[in-house]
């Protein structure tokens, strides 16, 4: 069983994992920032501890006590991206095509239309859908409309750096950074050079944010600092620098460090344990993340990568404890640990129980919409219904004995939950085809009704 956190394990910021690429083959995980930063602000506040815990064991008896709003309906929450960019290159003034990728890759992962064929069968039991979905502001503040993102070419003025430990400049226009559009009512996330000055032979600082109860039970940090911020090097799918210096990799080209981000923003602690303690790491199997069905781990699983090997093969059983009488593996799948973006795959049920909690009880004025979808409520109809091949190139062809006895009603929704292709087939027809070519490549689900029944199989077009 998992522990309640002691008095120095609650904290006040989450920082990324940062990620040392000594070659192109070779993966190091480095150590985290934010211990500094908490015991900076336990320093300027002496009641934060206290504080903090007594929020943190407030919300884990919510979450013991099972409440949850509902589990059905999907929140949409809009997005304004700030573009902070040194030098107006590719590179660092990141195009909007890759900026709509990133919020892309944010509704794939935050509405299990990711591809987790690759999650290790003991933990299939435990995956989440968080139905958050994500979106590009198309008012600002004022009322004008916007695309939702905005840029500047920055000015570091006598900083040396951006990021929490040189004041967050990059979130005040004052300092040469962009001002936080009302962050009671937009997610808002920068982007920025993190690692200024550095070339990357010590490591990449990927991003950073604070969770939700600290600018609004407590509050220790002026609102207008409230949202992720993320280095350029590793915002959208498939970005310039991905391409041009890490060859176009997988494992930093899904966009999955604002998704880890974003977990933070939305109430998640990393999921190994004494995250105080990344030299020794000697507690860490006793103060956890306060998530159970997340097993208990003592390190980071990115301190296992065993190179040239494929990073996501190393099995690791690092505490011998037990969820539900079962010694589980380290779960190096899990969003909210330091992996890579090609083994992340899953939020697990409980996770995903404690950020819409956390949306509702502290965010809920990022709410814009919210609807019932249930669309990905697979029934065992499922192994009757055959979609190949998959990932497809546009052509989909579906083979289905489902046995239906009325006309087959086919929609295709996109991951914004929009209907992109619908058709009704002949219940006595057992092949056909659907053609998303000319879509955009993303995660698709094909949800099949008839006879009052529905059951939904995902495709993912390439």
């Amino acid at each position: 069983m998992k522990r309640i956190f002691t008095l120095r394990l609650s904290f006040i910021i989450v920082f990324c994992s940062m990620i040392q690429f000594v070659n192109a083959q070779k993966v190091v995980q480095k150590t985290c920032g934010f211990e500094h930063a908490y015991f900076q602000l336990s320093d300027q506040h002496p009641d934060f501890d206290a504080k903090n815990r007594l929020e943190i064991q407030e919300d884990i008896k919510e979450n013991v006590a099972g409440r949850l709003y509902d589990d059905t309906t999907t929140y949409v929450v809009r997005v304004v991206v700030h573009m902070i960019y040194l030098a107006d290159t590719k590179y660092q003034n990141i195009p909007d095509d890759i900026i709509a990728s990133q919020i892309d890759a944010m509704n794939r992962d935050f509405n299990l239309l990711n591809d987790y064929s690759s999650l290790r069968p003991e933990f299939v039991q435990f995956l989440g859908n968080a139905r958050i979905q994500f979106k590009l502001a198309d008012t600002d503040p004022n009322g004008n409309p916007t695309t939702g993102i905005e840029r500047k070419k920055g000015e570091l003025g006598t900083a040396n750096g951006w990021g929490i430990l040189t004041g967050e400049n990059h979130k005040q226009s004052a300092k040469g950074g962009l001002d936080a559009w009302n962050t009671a009512k937009y997610l808002n996330i920068w982007v920025c050079d993190l690692n200024y000055g550095t070339d990357g032979s010590e490591g990449y600082l990927g991003g950073y944010a604070y969770f939700p109860s600290y600018f609004y039970p407590l509050p220790l940090f002026p609102r207008v600092l409230d949202g992720p911020t993320v280095d350029y090097r590793f915002f959208g799918q498939h970005n310039w620098f991905n391409q041009d210096s890490l060859g176009n990799s997988n494992r930093y080209g899904m966009g999955r460090t604002t998704v880890h981000e974003l977990g933070h923003y939305l109430g998640l602690f990393h999921a190994w344990g004494n995250v105080l303690d990344p030299v020794n790491y000697s507690t860490g199997c006793v103060e956890d993340d306060e998530i159970k069905d997340t097993p208990n781990s003592k390190k980071p699983y990115a301190v296992y990568y065993v190179e040239p090997r494929n990073v996501c093969d190393t099995i690791v059983n690092s505490c011998n404890t037990q969820y539900n009488g079962v010694d589980y593996d380290d779960m190096f799948e899990n969003y909210m640990d330091y992996s890579t973006d090609s083994c992340y795959s899953i939020f697990t049920q409980q996770q995903v129980k404690r950020m819409r909690n956390q949306l509702l009880k502290y965010r809920s004025g990022l709410i814009v919409d919210r609807f019932v979808t249930g669309i990905d409520h697979v029934t065992s109809l499922n192994n009757k219904i055959d979609v190949f091949p998959n990932p497809t190139n546009g052509r989909v062809f579906v083979k289905q004995n489902a046995g239906f006895i009325s006309d087959i009603q086919v929609r295709v929704f996109n991951v914004f939950g929009e209907v992109v292709l619908e058709k009704v087939v002949p219940a006595n027809q057992t092949n056909f085809e659907l053609d998303l070519s000319g879509m955009a490549k993303s995660v698709y689900l094909i949800n099949f009704s008839a006879n009052g029944v529905n059951t939904t199989e995902k495709i993912m077009l390439q």
